[in-house]
């Protein structure tokens, strides 16, 4: 039986299919237990197919792979660079008869430049970082009842002023406090003579 499963475990290892299978169907809520008895091969085996492709998926995000494409591409920077400018500058040559001679005549290669800027697009696309969605803090419609008196942003900020007046401070120290109220008036500067 010890034969028999080692060889059944190298051959579970050495098929990532088998590893994927075992992994969603452990996933899916199937025991290590259950899928090893429908299998025919040890819970040992079942566990480390679930455990290869656990490990594989750390490997293997997105972010890893997009930077091993950036790697890729920085190390390969200025054949790449120079690529695409023989492509974007490619000529094509063509016979053009006049006064009964043939010539060669270069003319621009349109088809094989344009490629080159979509590929250099597509180059640009993958080493820009990606910018997940916006989100919109306090946007949509509130269906809210009240339950109570409104209270608006100026009641707000007079209910604060009244309660740090109330707090008391501490000796020398000076807090400046804006008065947002105020409109800057005459009778303004009287009340604030007055405290």
């Amino acid at each position: 039986m010890a034969a028999r499963a080692g060889r059944k475990d190298i051959v579970a290892l050495s098929a990532s299919s088998v590893h994927f299978n075992r992994y969603f169907r452990n996933k899916s809520g199937k025991s290590i237990e259950e899928i090893a008895r429908e299998e025919d091969v040890t819970e040992r085996i079942v566990r480390k197919s679930v455990q290869t492709v656990e490990m594989f998926r750390q490997q293997h995000t997105a972010e890893h792979l997009n930077e091993i494409v950036i790697g890729m591409l920085l190390n390969r920077a200025q054949d790449i660079d120079a690529a695409l400018q023989q492509a974007a500058n490619a000529v094509e040559e063509i016979e053009v008869e006049r006064n009964g001679k043939t010539t060669t005549v270069k003319i621009p290669d349109h088809a094989t430049r344009l490629e080159a800027v979509d590929k250099y697009t597509e180059l640009a696309k993958t080493v820009q970082p990606k910018v997940g969605p916006s989100i919109k803090v306090g946007v949509g419609i509130q269906t809210q009842v009240a339950s109570g008196p409104y209270v608006g942003m100026e009641d707000r900020l007079r209910e604060i002023r009244k309660k740090r007046q109330e707090q008391p401070q501490i000796e020398g120290r000076v807090l400046t406090v804006a008065d947002l109220e105020s409109s800057g008036g005459p009778e303004d500067e009287e009340e604030d003579g007055e405290e």
